[in-house]
């Protein structure tokens, strides 16, 4: 069945095509004069060709598919039929969309957009298809399914991507259609709630085949608006097929790349579209959705006048500290020949303290040395003094005993380092007829070292001498 279809008459005003085909055409039906030339199959198929392509160049078309092909090209080939007819058609790998490949197949319905040609080499009528949509709630469900699964794979509905709305906007941009169901709506319970915001519309068609395209482009607009600080798509209820439009993968990736936060209020709070969970948030109603965007005015207007009391409050409970604060100080503040007599009686006051303290602490310290003097007798210090020469006796015997044991030990030590510095006594060496010969602070103890003139000195067992080099001999071999 045919969606939209023009019903021009077939003559030379309403046909485009081939300026020499069109001649030909021309000539074939008004030369009278002329005699009639056959036209060749090509040139008819042309004819047929350019005929249909100007007069059904853009129309929608819904039937049932058979004889489903999709060969090794990727191009798609089937039947489009209904009870009574049937028409070929073709639908090329650069038009089709990955969310519903899986799906077709013979006998699934489907609503096809394109343009309707003839393939001249076969004289075949066929429709080339540029757009497809499955027909049926099933169908479409389960094509929304796979789209959703693939953008939830590649991350558009993570929450952590989604923005923050702004607390006060100045600007919504709504994208919607003006006559779009629920959009009137939206902007009473807006205007109730939060006169001082402005609206501005980015219009959009919110139902139909190309709408996808315009809500594309409605939110290109409105994010590169400096001045829109939220954006909303607002739609009423409907169909699953009615809300299509917002099913389309490009607007999904669009709304996750758009930098202004979005809300999403299409259809009723049971339907779910891919607009809603790309959304930064998604809104039940187009109602709740003024209730989400903007605070209430009321709400507000009760805050300020509860902060009001607040600070009131505060203030009063403030003024009340300092006065008494005030009141205490003053209090205070008297004649300093008054707080110098204050201080000069508390004075008093802590030095009778203090001789008490001490009289009493005296008394108590005499008590306690006359009851230790009476403890200590001659007896108990002879007794102890006893003990201690007992004890100093046996540490000197033990004493005595350490010495006599360690001293051969010792002395047998000390003889043997002795003997050994004195084989290593340099002096010995010299006493065989050696010297150690130095230049300056340097010992010498090769002839490389020295040259004629050097003074150098002789160090012997018993002096030392200063000599004068004269000459030098080498001895050095090969």
């Amino acid at each position: 069945m045919v969606g939209r279809q023009t019903n021009l008459p077939y003559n030379d005003h309403n046909f485009v095509g081939d300026p020499a085909v069109l001649r030909d055409y021309d000539q074939y039906l008004y030369g009278a004069d002329a005699p009639h030339e056959p036209l060749s199959v090509t040139q008819l198929n042309q004819l047929v060709k350019q005929s249909l392509e100007s007069k059904f160049n853009q129309l929608t078309v819904r039937g049932e598919i058979a004889n489903f092909s999709r060969p090794l090209s990727g191009h798609i080939y089937f039947t489009l039929k209904d009870a009574l007819s049937e028409i070929r058609c073709v639908f090329f790998r650069m038009h089709q969309g990955q969310d519903y490949l899986k799906l077709l197949k013979d006998g699934v319905a489907v609503e096809l957009s394109g343009k309707v040609t003839i393939y001249p080499q076969r004289g075949q009528y066929q429709m080339m298809v540029s757009g497809l949509r499955l027909q049926g709630d099933g169908l479409l469900k389960q094509q929304f399914l796979e789209l959703k699964r693939r953008l939830e794979s590649q991350g558009l509905f993570d929450p952590s991507r989604k923005k923050s709305l702004p607390k006060y906007p100045s600007l919504i941009g709504v994208i919607s259609s003006p006559r779009a169901a629920g959009l009137d709506d939206f902007l009473t319970i807006l205007e109730q709630r939060f006169p001082a915001c402005e609206v501005r519309l980015f219009t959009s068609p919110v139902q139909g085949n190309h709408a996808a395209t315009s809500l594309i482009k409605a939110l290109m607009c409105a994010d590169n608006d400096p001045l829109v600080d939220v954006i909303v798509f607002c739609r009423g209820g409907g169909s699953m097929e009615d809300l299509w439009c917002f099913n389309d993968e490009q607007l999904a990736h669009s709304i996750s790349a758009c930098e202004t936060p979005t809300i999403s209020a299409v259809g009723h709070e049971k339907d779910i579209t891919i607009c809603d969970l790309c959304a930064d948030v998604r809104a039940a109603t187009p109602t709740n959705a003024a209730m989400l965007v903007a605070p209430d005015l009321s709400d507000l207007l009760d805050r300020l006048e509860q902060l009001r009391r607040q600070l009131v409050s505060l203030a009063r409970t403030s003024l009340r500290s300092k006065q008494l604060t005030f009141a205490q100080l003053s209090a205070r503040i008297q004649h300093p020949s008054t707080s110098i007599r204050n201080y000069q009686l508390a004075l008093t006051q802590v030095t009778n303290g203090l001789v008490q303290t001490m009289t009493h602490s005296l008394n108590r310290y005499q008590c306690m040395h006359q009851g230790l003097s009476s403890k200590l007798s001659k007896a108990l210090l002879q007794q102890c003094q006893q003990r201690s020469n007992y004890r100093f006796d046996v540490l000197h015997s033990r004493l005595i005993n350490m010495m006599e044991h360690f001293t051969p030990q010792l002395r047998l030590r000390l003889e043997t380092l002795q003997s050994r510095l004195h084989a290593l006594d340099p002096k010995r060496v010299l006493k065989r007829g050696y010297a150690v010969i130095k230049r300056g602070r340097e010992v010498v103890s090769s002839s490389r070292q020295l040259h004629p003139s050097d003074e150098v000195l002789l160090n012997f067992y018993d002096g030392e001498v200063t000599a004068t080099i004269n000459f030098k001999s080498s001895d050095e071999c090969g």
